[in-house]
Formats: C-alpha cells, sequence, structure tokens
C-alpha cells in the first residue's frame, strides 16, 4: 500500500502550495492538485473521479482542500467509502 496526498482548492491554490512544499523540501512525486473552478466548464465531479481513478483502490489517500465544508471539501466527501 501507497500513500498519496492531493492538495485540493477552488482556484490555483493548490498548485501554489504544491509550488511552495517543493521549494522547500524538493520535488514531492505523490502529492497531487486539484484546481477546481479554473476552466469555466470543467465539472468537479469529473475532475475528482479522474483523479481518484490513477491510484489503486488499495492506496491511501490523503485530501487537504482550502475550505472545510466547501464545495471542493464535499466534492471528495463523497469518495469516503470508495472500493
Amino acid at each position: 500500500m501507497k500513500r498519496h496526498y492531493i492538495f485540493a482548492s477552488h482556484g490555483t491554490f493548490a498548485n501554489g502550495l504544491l509550488n511552495s512544499v517543493e521549494l522547500i523540501l524538493g520535488k514531492q512525486p505523490d502529492i497531487y492538485t486539484l484546481c477546481a473552478y479554473v476552466e469555466e466548464e470543467a465539472d468537479l465531479t469529473q475532475q475528482v473521479e479522474t483523479l481518484l481513478a490513477r491510484f489503486p483502490t488499495q492506496d491511501e489517500l490523503i485530501v487537504i482542500t482550502d475550505i472545510f465544508a466547501g464545495s471542493v471539501n464535499n466534492e471528495f466527501v463523497r469518495f469516503l467509502s470508495r472500493p
């Protein structure tokens, strides 16, 4: 089992956070980002499903969002019991 981290945010905050982490710690291959609402036509549910499909179901995912109970956070909560 492998552990992965996801930074998810409204706008590009998640990318900025990853850039800061990598400036301090170097390249982090197990941290991924999801920047919601950057493209007007992007569907958040589809973005989350596409990202989660990259990881084997037995791997551990730690998701860090920008706003507790915000739309991005709530979308990931729907997948807490993913197989």
